[in-house]
């Protein structure tokens, strides 16, 4: 019996110990830099999917009003002339009319609005706005992407309970790209709030049902990791 409980232990030790090495120095990388990740892949995906999505859909007004918004993005970042701060202002008076339109038009407003609030940090602004931008068009691409960044914008207010529905609501979707992403800082969120049976549910689930996944990978990992520390079964 001895023998078989010190195997135990050998087994369960090595697996920590394989584990952490390499999964902590990147899951510390993650943690650290998730907002950057997550601006760069969301800023990514909105440029391809740009002129693919919302203008092949646009019939002429649309068309028109999307012009517009990108008259006021290029006037707003892609001067390098005058006062930035009166540049913003300029923009987010003129993004108003734009914002409380509906379909492809308020989406693409919205989200315009988003990035500007974010950058200036004002996290609040930027979670409505995305928020809304996701009401636009519930059933188009950018929809679980606007989710996903309302989740960021919630972390960053510290509202972790806000995070995970967001986060849980944009992995819920089954063509998003960034899915197994959302549904592995959906357990994280658990995870670094001492709910660790929550935790561990989520990264069980995104383990069971995306093997092979650089993230599943990752969630694999902190299960063994907290059965090695005692914290789950």
């Amino acid at each position: 019996m001895a023998l078989i409980k010190n195997e135990r232990q050998e087994t369960k030790n090595a697996a920590r110990d394989g584990s952490e090495s390499a999964a902590r120095r990147i899951e510390a990388f993650l943690l650290a830099h998730r907002v950057v990740i997550l601006l760069v892949t969301g800023i990514i995906v909105i440029g391809a999917i740009g002129t693919g999505v919302f203008f092949a859909v646009s019939e002429n007004i649309n068309k028109k009003g999307l012009e517009q918004l990108d008259e006021i993005s290029f006037a707003l970042t892609g001067s390098s002339g005058g006062d930035y701060a009166a540049r913003e202002e300029t923009a987010l008076s003129r993004l108003d009319s734009f914002a409380a339109k509906k379909g492809v038009v308020g989406a693409r407003a919205n989200m315009l609005l988003a990035e500007i609030h974010f950058n200036g940090k004002r996290y609040a602004e930027a979670r409505g706005a995305w928020l809304k931008a996701a009401a636009c068009r519930p059933a188009a691409y950018i929809a679980p992407l606007s989710w996903y960044n309302a989740a960021v914008c919630s972390e960053e207010l510290g509202e972790a309970d806000e995070a995970f529905t967001y986060y849980e609501k944009a992995g819920a979707q089954k063509d998003f790209p960034l899915k197994t992403h959302a549904l592995f800082n959906a357990g994280r969120i658990k995870d670094e709030n001492a709910d660790y049976e929550a935790a561990a549910v989520k990264y069980q689930e995104l383990s069971d049902n995306h093997a092979g996944d650089s993230w599943a990978n990752l969630a694999m990992s902190r299960l063994i990791t907290l059965r090695a520390e005692g914290k789950i079964q």
